[in-house]
């Protein structure tokens, strides 16, 4: 049970290091230093680099099979590529989530000791929008807009707000890069050549949802950390 605050009796929150409700922003709130985003932040750009970059070649490779080669199936070198470089991206893929599950959660307890900061949500849905399911198609943009509107850049800093469309946009492309599209494509042309079209369309979702978030992820670690005391 939280101890409420001893001015007002508003409950405190365990991270919270002053009463946001009867503590003005810089009237006797304490510097409390943000905790560091940079570090995660460069993790997550080379993992979403390594997922694009894996699924290019993977695309790369259906498209020689299907237009140059001209065969159904590739050889076992083909395979073998195919399998290695789906593999890697997949790795890039699940190394990112994790990187972005933790700076999802730093950034959002670094409001909580941002004096004028006040978050809708409460920390653990930082963890859980990304894990829980069907929460996880809408809790992690509506997470990242909820921070971004309450790490506004520091008047000093040329950090510039990341707007909420931006993070709209990169829910519906990284979700719509998941979709089997395979069925979708119903021209009359070969199965292999179907899939090339399939993973040429994914591929291309996943890299504009990769530079968006990439956007969206900089903006926040720039403007907090243009706040730090």
């Amino acid at each position: 049970m939280t101890a409420p605050c001893p001015t007002c009796g508003t409950p405190l929150a365990d991270t919270w290091t002053w009463c946001q409700n009867c503590t003005p922003a810089g009237d006797g709130a304490p510097a409390v230093a943000l905790r560091p985003l940079k570090g995660l932040a460069t993790a997550i750009y080379g993992a979403v680099a390594v997922a694009v970059l894996g699924r290019v070649l993977t695309t790369a490779v259906l498209g020689y099979q299907g237009y140059v080669v001209d065969t159904a199936w590739p050889g076992m070198s083909g395979l073998w590529l195919l399998t290695i470089v789906d593999t890697v991206s997949n790795i890039g893929l699940l190394v990112g989530l994790v990187c972005a599950i933790v700076w999802t959660h730093r950034a959002r307890t670094n409001l909580d000791r941002i004096p004028d900061a006040r978050p809708q949500r409460a920390s653990w849905w930082a963890v859980g929008g990304w894990l829980i399911p069907f929460a996880n198609l809408v809790m992690p943009a509506m997470t990242l807009t909820d921070i971004a509107r309450n790490s506004p850049p520091a008047e000093h800093s040329r950090a510039r707000p990341v707007p909420p469309g931006l993070i709209v946009g990169w829910a519906v492309a990284f979700g719509l890069s998941f979709c089997r599209i395979q069925g979708l494509v119903s021209m009359p042309i070969p199965f292999y050549q179907r899939l090339f079209i399939s993973s040429l369309a994914e591929t291309v979702l996943l890299a504009v949802s990769g530079v968006l978030f990439v956007l969206i992820i900089r903006g926040i670690t720039a403007a907090q950390a243009g706040r730090r005391p």
